[in-house]
C-alpha cells in the first residue's frame, strides 16, 4: 500500500497555497481547493495500492504452483507482463 499525504503546499500553476496530495516518495498526485477532496482522493490512492498489492500477490502464488518449465514459457509467451482488465 503506498502511503498518501494531505498537506498545504504552493501550486506554481496557480500562484497559490492549495491542498496538496503527496505519497511517500514525495511525488505530488495533484492539488485541490477544498481539504476534503484532497482527502478523498488520498483514501482512493492507498485503498487502490492495496487492492493492487492483493493483485500482486494472488497472482504470484498462483504463478508459483506452476513448474518451472511452465513459468518459463509464460514469461515468454507474456513478455513478463500480464495486464488485468478494471471494468468500471
Amino acid at each position: 500500500m503506498l502511503d498518501v499525504i494531505v498537506t498545504r503546499k504552493y501550486d506554481k500553476t496557480h500562484g497559490a497555497e492549495r491542498w496538496a496530495v503527496i505519497d511517500e516518495f514525495g511525488y505530488v498526485h495533484s492539488f485541490h481547493d477544498k481539504r476534503e477532496d484532497a482527502e478523498k482522493e488520498a483514501r482512493l490512492i492507498m485503498k487502490v495500492t492495496k487492492a493492487i498489492d492483493e493483485i500482486n500477490e494472488i497472482a504470484f502464488d498462483i504463478i508459483m504452483k506452476l513448474s518451472e518449465e511452465e513459468r518459463k514459457f509464460l514469461a515468454k509467451y507474456t513478455g513478463g507482463i500480464i495486464m488485468i482488465r478494471v471494468i468500471e
